[in-house]
């Protein structure tokens, strides 16, 4: 038979709680972590536990781009090499001459008549004969492009290539040396100032300016390939290994994450149970069933886990293409990066609820929960860097060498407890917006009305609060004495026994004993204790 606590509790308890529920309930923290405990937990996971062994993170990203090396700026150490190698004549001769003594000879051999290029005259088969860059092999080393873009060895084989090379006569060479072939054609000669270079060595200049537009072509044509291939290769190739990388970073924080979860959930139940264990085989069968548990728990979260990895890559891929596409015009530094990579990340989890939200969710909801996954992402990347300025801050104090676990430790708490606030506070906008409105109509209150009004007002709400009450004391009372008398009734052995069975009957009903558990016939009483 139910209690009268009990009793009370199913007739009155909503006006109680009503009452006293006027307020914030007590137990919204709790609340609070349990519900949003995944999305923040595996966040600080990821990035406070995991982001130290996978830092994906650099200033300018992981692909070198040209703006980034006017600042100094390059993802690796070859890039930087090839970019600041100066030009110089070892330079010249080892990349931009290569073969130059035994490729004249060959044509010396193969050909019956050398001709200049330039002036269309007979060269003779000795030292005389030179071969030209027609685009100087001083300008492509210095072009910005060309050394970022292309590898020492492509610049060479582009500075030989017969497109790019013109016989002509050894003091024509030696004079033009490292110029612009156009611009030293119309300046004056050294020797003979009234003329210009053009006039002096008799250059036809049709022929020259040709074969000058087909160089610069082909060096122009090249350059742009190669930076073609420079940026799908690398953007690929990078965005692969971050894609990788955000993809175990997610997937390992996933998977640690539900396996505490479970770990905690079961232990706290072996050990609750444990007490009531007779035997060590009882023990021992009771933690493996625990591990059981936890087993077929990973196995039930291996899709979703699998999925986060596909999740990090997608984003890892996206987040590099974005960053280095960013770095084309403007330099980032290594926090702006993660800043960036990390919403990337909270952007496509957020546009996969919206576009596809699960089927227990509305539309209002799926725009909820996916603020909230941005919110916790972008929150959860600002404790970090924070953190990290924190644990350099305590580098310079006494506290030196703790400083990477105190640092590490006092954020990650502190970062949780605002993620939690901040996903909570999105979920509960209109009720803290509410509350707001509540309390600035309080404060209003109190600045227009004067205090013994407010004091009357008190005690008007004391008053009705005492009267709500005491109302339903004194129903909790009525129905007390109706269950004494209908109890006493119900045991009184002076009257008829079928009377008897009948009032049993009757207390039992009002006690709100189920049907089917009330004794009505002498039957049921005998069944009943037999």
């Amino acid at each position: 038979m139910h209690s009268f606590g009990t009793f009370v509790d199913e007739k009155f308890g909503d006006e109680l709680e009503g009452i006293s529920n006027s307020g914030l309930h007590s137990n919204h923290i709790n609340e609070l972590l349990n519900q949003y405990k995944e999305i923040v937990f595996t966040n600080i996971i990821q990035q406070f536990g995991l982001g130290p062994i996978f830092d994906l993170y650099k200033r300018g990203g992981n692909v070198t781009t040209l703006n980034n090396t006017e600042r100094g700026v390059f993802a690796n150490d070859e890039d930087e090499r090839r970019f600041m190698q100066n030009y110089s004549q070892d330079l010249r001769k080892d990349l931009y001459e290569k073969d130059f003594n035994k490729n004249r000879k060959k044509a010396f051999q193969q050909s019956d008549v050398i001709v200049d290029d330039y002036t269309g005259k007979a060269l003779p088969k000795d030292g005389r004969a030179h071969r030209d860059h027609i685009v100087s092999a001083s300008e492509i080393q210095q072009n910005n492009e060309a050394r970022l873009y292309m590898s020492d060895n492509a610049r060479g084989d582009m500075a030989v290539n017969e497109k790019n090379l013109a016989w002509t006569d050894g003091s024509l060479n030696q004079s033009k040396g490292e110029h612009d072939l156009v611009k030293w054609m119309n300046k004056d000669n050294k020797k003979d100032p009234s003329l210009s270079n053009a006039e002096y060595y008799g250059i036809n200049e049709d022929q020259a300016n040709q074969k000058y537009k087909e160089a610069r072509q082909h060096v122009d044509k090249t350059i742009k390939k190669a930076k073609v291939d420079y940026y799908v290769k690398n953007v690929t190739s990078t965005g692969v290994k971050q894609g990788l990388t955000m993809g175990q970073r997610q997937a390992i924080g996933l998977f640690i994450y539900e396996f505490q979860d479970s770990l905690m959930i079961e232990m706290k139940a072996y050990f609750k149970s444990y007490k009531s264990m007779q035997t060590i085989h009882e023990k021992i069968e009771g933690f493996k069933k625990a591990c059981l548990n936890i087993k077929n728990h990973m196995l039930a979260k291996a899709k979703k886990i699998l999925l986060s990895f596909t999740d990090g890559f997608i984003s890892g891929f996206i987040g590099n293409l974005l960053t280095v596409f960013i770095n084309t015009f403007a330099t980032t530094a290594k926090n702006v990066v993660r800043i960036l990579n990390e919403s990337v990340h909270a952007l496509i989890k957020a546009a996969k609820i919206l576009i596809k939200p699960p089927k227990d969710l509305t539309k209002k909801e799926a725009v909820i929960e996916a603020s909230k996954i941005i919110a916790a992402s972008v929150t959860t990347t600002l404790g970090v860097i924070l953190t990290e300025s924190f644990v350099v801050y305590l580098g310079t104090t006494p506290f030196a060498p703790l400083a990477n676990l105190i640092g590490g430790v006092l954020g990650g708490i502190l970062t949780g407890i605002v993620s939690c606030t901040v996903v909570y506070a999105i979920e509960n906008f209109s009720e803290i917006l509410s509350k707001l409105k509540d309390i600035m109509s309080d404060l209003t209150y109190d600045l227009k009305i004067s205090a013994a009004e407010i004091r009357h007002n008190y005690y008007s709400y004391i008053q009705k609060l005492d009267q709500d009450y005491q109302s339903i004391l004194n129903k909790i009372y009525n129905e007390y004495e109706e269950l004494h008398l209908l109890t006493r009734q119900a045991y009184n052995i002076n009257i008829p026994q079928e009377q008897l069975a009948q009032n049993s009957i009757t207390l039992a009903t009002k006690m709100k004993v189920k049907e089917k558990d009330i004794l009505k016939t002498k039957e049921d009483v005998l069944n009943f204790f037999n």
